[in-house]
């Protein structure tokens, strides 16, 4: 039986690391949905209202969320959009909270509120782009789409 001298093996062994790291380089991205909005101060001009993102991380690593741009848009009125640098850290196939904090009009709640007639719920589309950092990773935006609804009773405080 022969074996190779251990110079002949540090190629495949680097080729075997090159290979695992890739993977890392190329995360699964969260899903992402609307846990909760809720109105937390109004004044004059605007109010200001809190989005509660729920990010499950399918990843067998931990992710960084380093921050996020979005638009959200309830029953069809963009109410906010803007850029959140709260950094999150979600644990491998683990989940974690995302606390935007978004400045609406009264023109656009206005707009909304002659929509919600007898309604229930909301319907939303929450559309931006995830800041990932991880391991391999130094910056990765991934893109978000999530539409859904949510119940009236989650707006309040």
């Amino acid at each position: 039986m022969t074996f190779l001298p251990r110079c002949h093996l540090l190629p495949v062994v680097f080729v075997l690391l090159l290979a695992g790291g890739c993977a890392a380089l190329h995360p699964k991205p969260p899903q992402v949905s609307l846990a909760a909005l809720q109105l937390t101060d109004a004044n004059l001009s605007h109010a200001r209202l809190t989005a509660r993102l729920e990010l499950h991380n399918p990843n067998p690593y931990a992710l960084d969320i380093r921050g996020a741009d979005y638009r959200l848009a309830l029953n069809g009125v963009e109410v906010s959009r803007g850029r959140t640098d709260n950094p999150v850290r979600i644990e491998a196939n683990g989940r974690g909270y995302l606390d935007i904090d978004l400045v609406a009009s009264y023109l656009d709640l206005l707009k909304l509120l002659r929509g919600l007639k007898r309604a229930d719920t909301v319907d939303y589309l929450l559309e931006g782009t995830l800041d990932l950092s991880g391991p391999g990773i130094v910056h990765l935006p991934v893109p978000i789409r999530r539409q859904g609804s949510i119940s009236l009773g989650d707006l309040l405080p």
